[in-house]
């Protein structure tokens, strides 16, 4: 702990510093209505540079109508005090004369009808309506042919991450719809990269409420694009082909049709660059809840489908993909959308890795092995949905889905084990697995809130699931000690049925009791079939096996009935919310190996408490803080005394004694925008501890062969810090700082003696980056991560490593129609012994328009320049240390042709696109 506060210090103290030469310009002041004189609340301040009317920072007027902001730029400055229904006001503000300034600044806004004409360039950037924040798209400054990724960017209080998601004031965005339906599902990222900036009117913003109508406690956010008249009519997308050296190459179609509330869209790709392509993922919501089990965390049974252990990729993919979605609003507030998709993937890997073990202070065991996967996986989908708003207060909704998927792998793996440097095994082991599915899924959902007290709500969901899959495998694995092949045939049913019944009732003004009651019913049979391969054959079962108890034939039947009771009490304000309460579960968990007669019947029945304090007051920020109880419940391959045949090397033996992992957790949020020198800050925090820890214990036979029996253990701890803050360094640059650390104490069985693993790692990566800009956005980062573990009995796995990396990336508008993009990473990974080296990844890409309508792009890639694109890594598991490599994409160059459709609606213009 004092590691990781020292760490907050200098964190900080490198943060403050960093200021030290800036100019700090302090506004405070009030806004009052200019007929009653009353203070006005959420009026948007906002401060625009007077060279290029660009925004430097927004904030909102308190309950009393007051506001503060902190600015660091000597520049003229344009303040700006609007609110719906009343006349904008503006105030210049010249450049600041001295290193400190403080101004008082208290405005009069008188109400209006129509907006001022002399400041209708500047008016309406950002403004509350109600609980929603508005911000007009038009007044962000973004390169040309920017998706609305990265105009997000531009917008104070907006993180957009590598991967897609989005935050906004520090709380994840869980959905983006577009004019009010979720068209595009419940994939941000996709709705983020698949339209243009320039479609965009309002973007509005709000908080993510439950079925009463208060805030939720996770701080999630929902947005709602609003598109420009010309984009709501029209057909736009575009299409790309291309191709590269070693046979790289990628192609697209993606098209979009909008007609008012009428929406659907095309999508079709193909590439073997390891692009996702448009990967739509379609999972369309209408505004309903889907039900879910009771409680947070892992309050649910957990049970092992071994074919949905299938793999779906590698390290290097050739992808295609094509989805359909159509989705239309019908009077009386009628939605209904479906799906249809096809996915392909061809992929592969390779690695290596090393295991190293000290059975005790003069004997060390190493593990040498090497891996290539090949594999193949198609799924088909298909999805509608269907719903209705019954009234102002009540909808319902329906919906089905099916998949069919068929897998295929082929797995070829050599290993060596050694002990002291005498080889004590060696061998290969090969496989063949090939797997089809079927799933078919329902579900309905029922809600219903009273007229007059929107506390008062009723709320039911019913979920069925039915899958079936058949799995053949193939293997042969020839060690020194021993050979033996088989096939293996397992073949899984199973379905899954879930009723939730939920209801709040005000018991005061400000007091409501809430209570959710479900009921589970899960039952899956598996039949798990190993025979003699025949021809394929060496051997025979009987030979070389020092401690067989393998079953040849097993036959699961497993079933799983849960009745859950979860009660709470909340007392809510007007910006905050505290709740208490207990959820009860009563699991019954039976497993028959109907073939070898063995039973397991599990009775559970905890109790699991929980306390929330949760609040979003303006001139606080947002914190949530949470301590609660939960539980995971042993699976059911955890229970039976049953060893997995599939890897020779590692036996996995079941413990029907095991108890469900247990564990309190103390966790916490804060964010706060425009917290003085800061633009944008959050934090969170966990604390996890538990005396049963699930873990495993490791034993070894004289030929190396590792035997793992799950089992519980005391003294669990986890604890977690994490801290994001940007600010404006410049007046064209930003800084932000992200830091965090980790601290985790495993317990472990090693030799029969019970230890401590404690592993100990920290992150801090500040970077800077261009706001503003209408020609460049550019960001530069440093990365340092440090991981140390250490071991009370066993001090020859310990070890500590520091691993530094630069990081930076340009997206430049060179001359009209053409833009240069690239990024280059370094990592510095020497501290991995045996395979450490530096790595430097460089990527490049230049586009070109060829008409002045920017119709018909060309673009050349260039993808590892260095060609030195491959994964190193250095972990601790159990009494092992891991070191490990793995082969990825590396260098290409490619030219690929794009040509964008352009959107016409009835008025002849259109939305570029």
């Amino acid at each position: 702990m004092r590691k990781t506060l020292l760490l907050i210090f200098i964190l900080l103290f490198i943060f403050s510093t960093s200021f030290s030469q800036n100019v700090h310009r302090n506004f405070k002041g009030s806004v009052t209505d200019s007929t009653t004189g009353l203070p006005m609340k959420d009026v948007t301040i906002a401060f625009y540079k007077a060279q290029d009317t660009s925004l430097i920072n927004f904030a909102f007027t308190t309950p009393n109508g007051n506001y503060t902001m902190e600015l660091h730029l000597k520049d003229s400055i344009i303040i700006i005090i609007s609110q719906m229904g009343y006349n904008d006001k503006t105030e210049k503000v010249p450049v600041a004369g001295w290193e400190w300034t403080f101004d008082e600044k208290n405005f009069k806004l008188s109400k209006s009808s129509h907006q001022l004409k002399e400041i209708k360039i500047h008016a309406g950037l950002i403004w509350m309506k109600g609980d929603t924040i508005e911000i007009n798209a038009a007044r962000l400054k973004v390169l040309p042919n920017s998706d609305v990724s990265q105009m997000f960017k531009k917008i104070p209080g907006f993180e957009v991450s590598k991967d897609g998601s989005i935050k906004v004031n520090g709380g994840e965005v869980s959905k983006i719809m577009v004019d009010g339906s979720d068209f595009f599902g419940s994939s941000p990222g996709l709705v983020s990269k698949n339209l243009r900036a320039d479609m965009i009117d309002k973007v509005q913003v709000y908080d993510d409420k439950d079925e009463t109508g208060s805030v939720v406690p996770d701080n999630t956010k929902t947005i709602n694009l609003k598109l420009k008249k010309g984009s709501r009519i029209g057909m736009f997308g575009d299409a790309v082909a291309g191709y590269g050296t070693n046979d790289r190459y990628e192609s697209g179609l993606r098209l979009n049709s909008f007609k008012n509330d009428r929406k659907w869209s095309l999508i079709a790709n193909s590439n073997n660059v390891n692009d996702k392509g448009f990967d739509f993922g379609f999972n369309n919501w209408h505004g309903g809840s889907w039900v879910e089990r009771t409680g947070k965390l892992s309050r649910y049974v957990y049970y092992n489908n071994q074919a949905d252990d299938a793999e779906r990729k590698g390290n290097i993919n050739q992808k295609s993909d094509v989805a359909f979605t159509y989705f239309n609003e019908f009077s009386h507030k009628r939605k209904v959308s479906f799906n249809l998709g096809f996915n392909h993937n061809k992929f592969n890997s390779i690695s290596q890795s090393t295991s190293e073990n000290p059975v005790n202070d003069s004997i060390r065991q190493r593990s040498e092995s090497s891996q290539i996967l090949n594999g193949m996986a198609k799924e088909f989908t298909a999805d509608i949905n269907y719903t209705k708003e019954t009234d102002t207060v009540g909808n319902w909704g329906i919906g089905v889905s099916g998949a069919y998927n068929l897998f295929d792998k082929n797995f070829q793996s050599t290993n060596r084990i050694t002990r002291n440097d005498f080889v004590i095994n060696s061998g290969t082991n090969n496989t063949q697995r090939n797997t089809t599915q079927q799933k078919a899924n329902f579900y309905f959902d029922y809600f219903r809130r009273a007229r007059k007290n929107k506390l008062l709500t009723f709320k039911f969901d019913v979920k069925s699931n039915i899958n079936a899959s058949n799995a053949d495998a193939y293997q042969f694995s020839k060690s020194s000690s021993s050979d033996f092949n088989f096939k293996n045939n397992t073949i899984n049913n199973g379905r899954e049925h879930l009723m939730q019944a939920n209801v709040t009732i005000p018991l005061h003004k400000k007091l409501r009791l809430g209570s959710t009651v479900d009921g589970y019913l899960m039952q899956t049979t598996n039949n798990i079939n190993v025979l003699n391969a025949g021809v394929f054959s060496l051997q025979d079962f009987s030979q070389n096996y020092s401690q067989r108890n393998d079953p040849l034939s097993i036959k699961f039947l497993n079933s799983a009935q849960q009745i859950s009771e979860k009660t709470f009490l909340s007392w809510r304000n007007d910006d905050w919310d505290f709740r208490f309460g207990a959820t009860y579960l009563n699991l019954t968990l039976n497993n028959e190996d109907q073939v070898n007669h063995l039973l397991v019947n599990k009775n559970y029945h905890p109790i699991l408490p929980f306390i929330s304090y949760n609040i979003w007051r303006k001139s606080l920020g947002h914190a949530n803080i949470v301590f609660e109880k939960a539980v995971e419940f042993p699976s059911f391959i955890h229970l039976l005394p049953i060893q997995d045949l599939t890897n020779p090397w590692m036996r996995l033996v079941g413990n029907p004694y095991l108890l469900p992992f247990e564990q309190w957790q103390l966790a916490g949020s804060f964010s706060k925008q425009n917290y003085k020198r800061i633009k944008n800050l959050w934090s969170n925090f966990s604390i996890n501890q538990s005396d049963n820890y699930l873990c495993y214990v490791n034993t070894m036979n004289a030929n190396g062969i590792s035997y793992r029996t799950p089992t519980n253990l005391s003294g669990y701890f986890n604890e977690s810090f994490s801290i994001s803050a940007k600010t404006g360094l410049t007046k064209k640059l930003d800084l932000g700082v992200w830091f965090s650390e980790r601290n985790t104490i495993t317990p472990e069985i090693f030799n029969q003696q019970k230890n401590y693993g404690n592993n100990f790692a920290f992150n801090c990566f500040p970077t800077l980056s261009i706001n503003g800009s209408e020609k460049i956005d550019f960001e530069f980062g440093l990365g340092l991560s440090y991981s140390d573990y250490k071991n009370n009995l066993n001090s020859t796995v310990n070890y500590h490593q520091w691993l530094p990396e630069i990081n930076t990336n340009m997206r430049v508008n060179v001359w009209k129609g053409a833009e240069l993009n690239w990024d280059l990473g370094i990592e510095d990974k020497r501290a991995i012994p045996g395979i450490g080296k530096v790595i430097s990844i460089f990527n490049l890409f230049f586009q070109q328009a060829l008409d002045k309508d920017e119709k018909y792009n060309l673009k050349f890639t260039c993808y590892d320049l260095f060609k030195q694109n491959i994964t190193i890594s250095r972990s601790v598991n159990g009494s092992f240390v891991n070191t490990s490599q793995s082969n990825l994409l590396q260098r290409f160059f490619g030219l690929s042709f794009i040509y964008k459709m352009k959107g016409k609606n009835s008025e002849g213009g259109g939305a570029a696109y």
